[in-house]
């Protein structure tokens, strides 16, 4: 298929990462990663289950989808608001049903602020300033070292906005 200028841009970062790895390239550009069509997503599951108005995406269960290109090195940052008693999932690194790490997000109808911090070795993330819970699915409790970022709606509605990467 074709690759697009992100995708492009993705690789000549990783590339200048692996020849300079004592000094990474700083991490420079915020791409909005929402945007109608959600051209830099693949829907997995709920084709027919969301819509994207008003610069928010809002999907209601079952329905999951995840970054056409790996983010392994990036900043995140994003707002999401559950359903009071739902559940979903934001997992990042994920490679597939057996790979990632999930966050656990709060369910309470409020919006939230996540941070993500992606590097080599590190995996941070925050939920309102506040260190995250994160599991990882695999790899005797460690993160993996690439994927995409994956969303999941399991109960109640999803809704997310301003969902940045910076690479």
């Amino acid at each position: 298929g074709m690759v697009g200028p992100a995708a492009r841009a993705c690789g000549l970062l990783r590339d200048v990462r692996f020849q300079a790895i004592d000094s990474p390239a700083p991490l420079t550009r915020w791409t909005d990663a929402l945007g109608p069509g959600l051209p830099m997503w693949r829907i997995l599951s709920g084709a027919d289950r969301w819509t994207f108005e008003k610069g928010v995406l809002v999907a209601e269960p079952p329905f999951a989808a995840r970054t056409i290109m790996p983010f392994d090195v990036c900043d995140l940052a994003a707002k999401v608001r559950i359903e009071a008693a739902g559940e979903a999932v934001l997992s990042l690194r994920y490679n597939g049903e057996t790979v990632g790490t999930d966050l656990a997000l709060p369910a309470d109808g409020k919006w939230h602020d996540i941070t993500a911090t992606l590097r080599a070795e590190e995996l941070r993330a925050t939920i309102d300033g506040k260190a995250a819970t994160m599991r990882h699915r695999n790899n005797n409790n460690n993160p993996a070292n690439d994927g995409n970022i994956f969303i999941e709606a399991r109960r109640g509605k999803l809704e997310l906005r301003e969902f940045r990467v910076k690479q």
